[in-house]
C-alpha cells in the first residue's frame, strides 16, 4: 500500500491497521501502549471494490471526528467523500492515458520499465506495476502459451488464487485471451464476473505469438475512453517487444551454457568468443596453458591475450590468417613446451568463434613412441580388472572359501585390489603420450558430505605420521556431487608431499564456492620458485634433476583427473614462507 495523502507523524499503528482494514474490508482498530495512540480504519469503497483505506490515530483521552472516541460510523463519511474524490478523474488521467499537458510522457515513462526487463518473470511484474500505477487496474493477470495447445497464467496481482483458478477453467476463458486487439469487457461478463464480482470493467491485451494464445488482461474501476484504449495498445505493443526480447535472451543464455558445459568437457585446451571478440568459454586446459583465468576472464576482450598473434587473428577471424581453413601447428608452453594443431571454426546463429589445440603426434622414432607403451599397458590392465571385479560380485563358489564369512572377507580384499588395479590403469592412461588415454578413466559423481570425505583421508595420513601436525578447516558439512575416488587421488598426494617437504604444521582447508568447492593443501616449508611452479604439473617434469621432488608425476595426474572432472589444480607459494596446492571443483558434475 502506498499512502496518497498523510497528515500527521506517520506511527506504524497507522499503516498496520491501514492493511488490516484493506485487506479484510471492514473496519479495524489498534492500539499502540507505548506511544499511548488509538488508531481506527475503515476500507474506502467504489462500486463495491475496496479501492483504499482511511486512518487516523489520537490520544484516547482527545475528542475525535466531533467526538469523544475514534468512531467508525464517523469516519465512513469521511471515507465515502474520499470515495467520491478518489473516483473523479479529471481529463488527462489514468485511465484516458494521453493527455494534452503532458503529450504521452508520464505513459513513455512507465513503459522504460518494461524496456528494461531481461526475463520473462521481470516483464510480467513490470506489465502488471504498470497496470496499477498508470492505468488504475485494481488487479490483473498475465497468460502466456504453455505447450502446443495450452496457456498457463504466469503472473497475477491482486486476485484471489482459487477465484483466479476457477475463471481461468471456464469455457470462456479463451474467449477473454484471444482477441484480435486490445478488448474491453463489461462486468457483466461472466469471466469478468468471476475475477471482480461484476464490479469492474475488464482490459484484455492480447499477446499472441508463434507459440500460442495469450493476453494480459487489467481489471479497471472505470472504462476507458478512445485515449485510453489507444494508450493501452501501447503497453500491449512494449510487452510484446518485451516478452520476445526476453525469450531471445533466454535461447542466446541457454545455448551459450551448452557450449560452455561442451568446452569445459574436452581435455584439449578450447576457447569460445562471441561476435564481438569477447571471452564466452574457456576451459581449464586453455586457462593453463595461456595462463588466463577460465572465470574471470568471460565477457572480456580475447586480443592480446593469448600471446600468440597467429591464434588470435584465427580465434578472432581478423586478417589474412582468419579464414575457416586447415589446421596450423604451434609449439606452446612453458616450462616444457610442446607442439600442437590448432583449428578455429565460426559458429553459426549470433556469431562468434571457436578455437580448438590438440597435441601433435610425435614424429616416428622419438621418444614419446616409449611413453606410448603406457596406454597399452593400461588397455592391458582392463581385461584382469574386469574378470576380478565379476568375481568380487559374485558367490563363494571355488575352493579354499569354508563360510560366507570367509568369502565376504575375501571379496572385499578382492575389490581393495581391483580399485588399486583401477587406479594405477587410470594413472597409466593419463600418462599417454597423445593424452587420448584420458578418454578411458571413468568419472563416476556419487552425492558426498566431501568435509566427512576429506576428513577420513586426513585421519589416515594423521596416524601414519602420529609426530605431525595435520589439521583440518571447513564447514561442519557440505554436500556435493563429485567423484569421490578421483578427488582422494588428486588430494591424497598433496598431503603426502607437504609432510615430506615440511617440518611445520600442515592445514587441509575445505572452502564452499557457491557453485563450486575447493580443497587445499597448505604448508610452512621452504617454498617454490615462482618459475619452477608450471613445471611441478608437467609430466616426468623433475625440479632441480631430481624426479621424486614434489611427488614426481602425481602432480600431473592429479591436474588431468581434475580436469577431467571440470575443475582445476594450482599452486600458490613463496620462498620461504610455505605452498598452497588448492583443487577447485564444481558442486555439480559436467556431463562429459
Amino acid at each position: 500500500m502506498t499512502p496518497l495523502v498523510a497528515i500527521g507523524h506517520p506511527h506504524t499503528v497507522l499503516s498496520d491497521v491501514g492493511r488490516e482494514a484493506f485487506s479484510a474490508g471492514r473496519p479495524a482498530r489498534r492500539t499502540d501502549p507505548r506511544a499511548a495512540l488509538v488508531a481506527l480504519a475503515v476500507p474506502v469503497r467504489h462500486r463495491g471494490s475496496v479501492i483504499a483505506a482511511l486512518a487516523v490515530a489520537g490520544r484516547a483521552a482527545e475528542p475525535h471526528l466531533g467526538g469523544a472516541t475514534l468512531d467508525a460510523e464517523r469516519l465512513a463519511v469521511a471515507a465515502d467523500c474520499a470515495a467520491l474524490a478518489l473516483s473523479t478523474r479529471p481529463p488527462g488521467s489514468v485511465l484516458t492515458g494521453i493527455s494534452d499537458q503532458d503529450g504521452g510522457l508520464a505513459l513513455a515513462e512507465s513503459l522504460s520499465s518494461l524496456a528494461g526487463a531481461k526475463t520473462t518473470d521481470q516483464v510480467v511484474t513490470a506489465a502488471l506495476a504498470v497496470g496499477g500505477t498508470r492505468f488504475g487496474a485494481r488487479a490483473g493477470l498475465v497468460c502466456l502459451p504453455s505447450g502446443p495447445d495450452g496457456v498457463e497464467v504466469v503472473g497475477w496481482r491482486g486476485l484471489d488464487r482459487d477465484r483466479l483458478g476457477a475463471a481461468s477453467r471456464h469455457p470462456g476463458f479463451a474467449r477473454l485471451i484471444a482477441g484480435p486487439g486490445v478488448t474491453i469487457v463489461s462486468p457483466t461478463d461472466p469471466i469478468v464476473a468471476l475475477l471482480s464480482d461484476g464490479a469492474e470493467f475488464a482490459a484484455a491485451l492480447p499477446l499472441a505469438g508463434a507459440d500460442g494464445p495469450g493476453a494480459l488482461v487489467l481489471l479497471m474501476a472505470e472504462e476507458p475512453d478512445a485515449a485510453g484504449q489507444r494508450a493501452l495498445e501501447a503497453l500491449r505493443g512494449q510487452v510484446v517487444a518485451a516478452l520476445a526480447a526476453a525469450r531471445a535472451a533466454a535461447e542466446v543464455g541457454a545455448g551459450q551454457a551448452q557450449l560452455s558445459t561442451l568446452v569445459h568437457s574436452l581435455v584439449d585446451p578450447a576457447l569460445v568468443v562471441d561476435g564481438a571478440g569477447h571471452f564466452v568459454a574457456v576451459n581449464p586446459a586453455a586457462a593453463e596453458l595461456f595462463a588466463l583465468s577460465d572465470a574471470f576472464e568471460i565477457g572480456r576482450p580475447a586480443a592480446g591475450r593469448l600471446g600468440h598473434p597467429e591464434l588470435e587473428a584465427r580465434l578472432l577471424g581478423t586478417g589474412p590468417s582468419a579464414s575457416d581453413g586447415g589446421e596450423i601447428e604451434v609449439v606452446l608452453g612453458r616450462p616444457t613446451p610442446r607442439r600442437y594443431r590448432a583449428l578455429a571454426r565460426a559458429l553459426g546463429g549470433p556469431g562468434g568463434r571457436v578455437l580448438v589445440l590438440r597435441a601433435a603426434p610425435a614424429a616416428p622414432g622419438s621418444d614419446r613412441d616409449d611413453l606410448d607403451v603406457v596406454a597399452s599397458l593400461s588397455r592391458a590392465l582392463r581385461d584382469p580388472l574386469a574378470v576380478i571385479s565379476a568375481l568380487a560380485a559374485g558367490g563363494p563358489t571355488g575352493d579354499g572359501v569354508a563360510s560366507a564369512s570367509e568369502w565376504e572377507v575375501a571379496r572385499k580384499g578382492i575389490a581393495a585390489e581391483a580399485a588399486r588395479l583401477e587406479a594405477v590403469a587410470d594413472q597409466l592412461a593419463l600418462l599417454s603420450a597423445d593424452g587420448r588415454g584420458a578418454a578411458t578413466v571413468a568419472v563416476r559423481p556419487e552425492r558426498v558430505d566431501i568435509v566427512a570425505a576429506v576428513g577420513m583421508l586426513v585421519a589416515a595420513r594423521r596416524a601414519a605420521h602420529p609426530d605431525r601436525d595435520l589439521r583440518l578447516s571447513g564447514p561442519a558439512r557440505l554436500d556435493v556431487s563429485v567423484d569421490r575416488r578421483l578427488l582422494e587421488r588428486i588430494v591424497d598426494p598433496l598431503v603426502e608431499n607437504a609432510l615430506r617437504y615440511s617440518d611445520g604444521p600442515v592445514t587441509v582447508e575445505i572452502a564452499d564456492r557457491g557453485e563450486t568447492f575447493e580443497v587445499a593443501v597448505v604448508d610452512n616449508g621452504p617454498g617454490i620458485f615462482s618459475g619452477d611452479i608450471p613445471g611441478l604439473f608437467e609430466r616426468f617434469h623433475p625440479l632441480d634433476g631430481s624426479p621424486a621432488r614434489r611427488g614426481g608425476i602425481s602432480l600431473y595426474t592429479g591436474r588431468r583427473l581434475a580436469e577431467l572432472m571440470a575443475g582445476r589444480l594450482w599452486c600458490d607459494s613463496r620462498l620461504g614462507v610455505g605452498s598452497r596446492f588448492a583443487v577447485r571443483l564444481p558442486q555439480s558434475p559436467l556431463p562429459r
